[in-house]
């Protein structure tokens, strides 16, 4: 795993990694102090100097419900790795979402505000491309897990009012996945 961060890391300076996080910065201000920090300086300064920070998670396979097997995968050929295709890597957010959605805990909440933030992006991502998610490419879980999942949020958006990403939701499920979650609402 760290390999993998360093790698990514050494590819593009907008990357960094600490101890036990891999962090993406973005500067949006070119005149930023970060601009003119060299590679060399403290992680942590670097970190303090962006004006915005994402950190980016890096789970093993096989591991809270990710697929034993990385598959479909997609090829970052400029950072030379392969990461899990965004059709199945939504399935990670909407099934960890899923089971953390109703929790009245702060911090898990946040959380879950987050993963929603993340499932919309990438409902919205793979829409404009014309991608459709195949739940049988997920190995990290059986389909019936991933349809009641799959119903959680599609309840949670139909509570919320969030027809356009319920939209984007049918648009990237198999016909019969989406009959499946509708049907489980109504059977």
């Amino acid at each position: 795993m760290n390999d993998l961060r360093a790698r990514i890391a050494q590819s593009d300076p907008h990357f960094t990694t600490t101890l036990f996080k891999f962090y993406y910065m973005e500067d949006s201000d070119s005149n930023s102090e970060l601009s003119t920090v060299s590679v060399d300086s403290d992680t942590l300064t670097r970190l303090q100097k962006s004006k915005k920070n994402v950190m980016i998670e890096t789970l093993p396979t096989g591991r809270l419900g990710l697929p034993v097997a990385p598959h479909p995968i997609l090829p970052i050929k400029d950072a030379g790795i392969q990461i899990l295709h965004p059709t199945t890597l939504i399935l990670t957010k909407i099934n960890r979402w899923s089971n953390i959605c109703d929790s009245t805990r702060p911090k898990t909440k946040l959380k879950a505000k987050s993963d929603s933030g993340d499932i919309d992006y990438m409902l919205s991502w793979l829409a404009e491309r014309n991608l459709v998610i195949i739940l049988e490419d997920y190995s990290g879980q059986p389909k019936e897990n991933l349809l009641r999942a799959l119903g959680v949020l599609r309840k949670a958006l139909l509570a919320a009012g969030k027809s356009d990403v319920l939209e984007l939701l049918q648009k990237v499920l198999q016909a019969a996945d989406w009959v499946a979650i509708t049907e489980e609402a109504t059977g």
